[in-house]
């Protein structure tokens, strides 16, 4: 911001600014101030440094439209916007809740809103300094954990390593023994054969001799005696041959086949198992007013006053679309039963991404900003699953016990039409089932929800139902010259529901009590059997799904 004062610039003299004026929205030096105030008495002026301080978190053309650098003069509650003249005539010249700056401006830096706001400030801040001593308690804890795993897998290995020691001792206890035994047998023989052989050596050594030096008749008797004992040798020969002395030892051993199971099976010492545990942190919660500046709303339109204005219509290449969501960043995500694929669209219509799904996708709902749930329609496994868009990757299957078709998601819960179990519920964080309503309904029901009621459709009774979470039947819409085969549902949110008629190719907008309704959108609009809804509250788009080929994005009136 320039320091120079402005009245004296007009004069062509320099002088830095001590004021500023916040009505004149100029910097004054001291003498320009005193005339200033003079002048204009009802203007207030602050010293420059406090301006400076201020600007710092403020932009002094807040007080002006970007668009059409006017002046604000009115505030539409409807779409939360200041407006200006041009603003209310472009845009806003239908809204009913549209109110002077002033009523909104009447006292505000007296108001409890601006305490609150004050007040939230120090608690958030109080609730960082806890989430910052939980970080730490964590991250103290994470060591521990470490170290107890570290010493488990230790004293693990340390188990095996000692078993494996005593099943090895044993069996190498088993072959020494058995050495042992075929060792001193084989010595005993040796021993036998030992003494046979000297005698026979001996026989040799007298025979040798008597035929030198000996009688006819001493050869003759020595050779009766050698004879014997030739005899016995040969005989004790046979004899260690039959009782099986001489037999050969052969042994092995057959290493357990669980050791080598152990080998060829066993890959992984162990598995980390991760589970994001839900914080208990102990947070300050100073509700946040909904309403901080008090605004005197007007009523709620009544739905003859809604219109559809078309914002674009986008050709697909793809079929049995059964679910439709509209991205924040403004892409489109498809549910294509019949091919078994989420197809993600560019902002332009044009396929960025195809992703398979198993088992195939059908009723879809929006979790937070990049996370979406995803039905099967009774294809096994009964799963919901849990995508993430960024990604796009399948991060979770929650797995049920019966089927689901549509779905809709509702403070940390799946809420889905269940066929012959009616409407059940399931939690996200303990994947607990519960049922909320005991009916039969077909694989083209739809759910959505509003504040404490649930909406979904029958096929079979061409019927729209609203009823509350503990079961109870609040209306029921059932006009058959109205409404032949509702497929998907949407509410806005004011709680009007709006109904796609896939028979009859229209959208219909019933009102909150299900007294009323009024047909949007027809054949002649280009609808051709519509089977999926995404109203995005936020900026109040309508995403309309045609069964192939064809979207159409709609801005509510």
């Amino acid at each position: 911001m320039s320091e120079r004062c402005s009245m004296c610039s007009c004069r062509r003299t320099v002088k830095l600014s001590e004021y500023w004026c916040r009505d004149c929205k100029k910097g004054l030096c001291g003498q320009c101030r005193e005339r200033h105030d003079l002048s204009r008495v009802n203007h207030t002026t602050i010293l420059f440094e406090e301006f400076n301080e201020i600007a710092q978190y403020v932009d002094d053309s807040t007080d002006f439209c970007n668009k059409h650098c006017r002046k604000y003069l009115r505030f539409c509650s409807l779409h939360e916007q200041f407006c200006c003249k041009q603003c209310l005539v472009e845009n806003h010249k239908d809204c009913t809740q549209v109110i002077h700056i002033d009523e909104i401006l009447k006292n505000i830096k007296m108001s409890a809103a601006f305490q609150e706001i004050n007040g939230s400030i120090e608690d958030v801040s109080e609730n960082i300094k806890r989430i910052c001593k939980d970080r730490e308690a964590t991250m103290e804890t994470q060591i521990k954990n470490t170290k107890s795993i570290m010493n488990q897998v230790k004293e693990t290995r340390t188990k095996i390593n000692a078993h494996l020691d005593e099943i090895q001792n044993i069996l190498l206890r088993e072959l020494k023994e058995i050495t042992d035994k075929v060792g001193r047998r084989t010595q005993e023989l040796n021993n036998k054969l030992d003494k046979l052989k000297n005698k026979l050596t001996k026989c040799q050594t007298c025979l040798n001799k008597v035929n030198k030096d000996g009688t006819e008749l001493q050869t003759f008797l020595t050779m009766k005696r050698i004879e014997k004992e030739i005899n016995h040798a040969d005989s004790t020969i046979h004899c260690l041959i039959e009782d099986g002395q001489l037999d050969k030892v052969d042994f092995k051993t057959e290493i357990q086949s669980e050791l080598n199971k152990i080998i060829l099976n066993v890959d992984s010492f162990g598995c980390m198992i991760n589970d994001d545990i839900h914080s208990d942190i102990p947070l300050v919660n100073r509700k946040m007013m909904q309403a901080q500046i008090v605004i005197p709303l007007a009523p709620k339109r009544s739905i003859d006053n809604i219109t559809l204005n078309l914002q674009k219509t986008i050709k697909t290449s793809v079929e049995t679309v059964e679910g439709c969501i509209l991205l924040p960043n403004c892409k489109v995500v498809l549910s294509c039963f019949q091919q078994g694929i989420l197809t993600f669209l560019s902002e332009n219509g044009e396929t960025d991404f195809n992703l398979s799904m198993k088992p195939r996708p059908y009723g879809m709902t929006s979790i937070d900003n990049n996370t979406i749930a995803v039905s099967a329609d009774g294809c096994s496994p009964n799963v919901i699953s849990v995508v993430n868009t960024d990604t796009k990757l399948v991060e979770n299957k929650i797995r049920i016990d019966s089927e689901a078709h549509g779905i809709v998601f509702k403070e940390g819960n799946i809420i889905f039409c269940a066929g012959e179990k009616g409407i059940r519920m399931v939690n996200l964080k303990t994947n607990d089932i519960s049922t909320i309503l005991e009916c039969e309904l077909d694989d083209f029901s739809s759910v959505t929800t509003f504040d404490d009621n649930i909406y979904f459709t029958n096929r079979h009774a061409q019927a729209i139902t609203c009823c509350d979470f503990s079961g109870n039947i609040c209306w029921n819409f059932h006009e058959r010259d109205i409404l032949n085969v509702p497929k998907s549902l949407a509410v806005d949110k004011n709680g009007n529901i709006f109904v796609a008629d896939m028979a009859q190719s229209k959208v219909l907008i019933i009102s909150p009590d299900g007294k009323e309704h009024k047909q949007l959108l027809s054949s002649d609009d280009g609808l051709r059997r519509p089977t999926s809804l995404y109203l995005n509250k936020d900026t109040n788009q309508l995403l309309i799904a045609d069964m192939k080929d064809q979207i159409m994005l709609y801005r509510l009136g």
